[in-house]
């Protein structure tokens, strides 16, 4: 008696195991199967016709959501995405619209948002000038100032850069000695040398 049930225990177990697994796959693929959403930034890559700039830097990344199955998304690397490259000379009103079309992604997944949407990319005619340089000091009362380059090129939008009359350094300490100060860039103006040697030293010092 107790040799025919352990015989017939056998069968049963198998086909246990079988459902228990069967159910675990149907569960996995049910899951898989389910929509969701991840997070990516999106770099952004400008094509700017010769001769003009941007009137203020437009936004160098997007944030979007890609929507499908977990299977699918589970299988793909958001760090992989390309940037998204846009030629200016198609923006109306200085305003470029972001679709989910632009986007390069893997069949069975879309992008369902999109931050922002809309980018300012208004140009003007590029203007390049040169400018002398202001050093800026915490107090230079007693102290000869001097900086080389003592002129800087400077180039932007055309009102940006025809509204400067000179660029300055950051704040330098009013101490003899020299050093490299940054210049302080306005904003959507490009400064060139970054940088500038500033010598300070006591007035009564002859120098040539």
């Amino acid at each position: 008696m107790t040799g025919r049930s352990a015989g017939s225990a056998g069968p049963d177990l198998g086909l246990k195991a079988i459902a228990v697994l069967t159910a675990i796959g149907l569960f996995l693929w049910v899951r898989g199967e389910q929509e969701s959403e991840l997070r990516a930034a999106v770099r952004v890559q400008y094509e700017l016709p010769s001769g003009l700039a941007f009137v203020d830097t437009p936004p160098t990344e997007v944030r979007i959501h890609i929507g499908g199955t977990r299977l699918r998304l589970s299988r793909f690397d958001p760090a992989l995405l390309p940037p998204l490259r846009l030629n200016v000379a198609r923006a109306k009103s200085g305003k470029m619209r972001v679709s989910p079309e632009l986007f390069d992604l893997p069949k069975g997944l879309r992008v369902t948002y999109i931050s922002p949407d809309v980018l300012s990319v208004a140009t003007e005619p590029l203007l390049q000038r040169s400018l002398p340089v202001r050093v800026r000091m915490t107090n230079g009362r007693g102290l000869r100032v001097r900086a080389a380059p003592s002129h800087v090129t400077v180039s932007g939008a055309r009102s940006r850069v025809a509204a400067l009359d000179e660029i300055e350094t950051r704040t330098v300490q009013a101490r003899p000695g020299t050093t490299r100060v940054r210049l302080e860039a306005p904003k959507g103006v490009e400064v060139r040398p970054q940088r500038v040697e500033v010598k300070i030293a006591e007035a009564a010092e002859a120098h040539p």
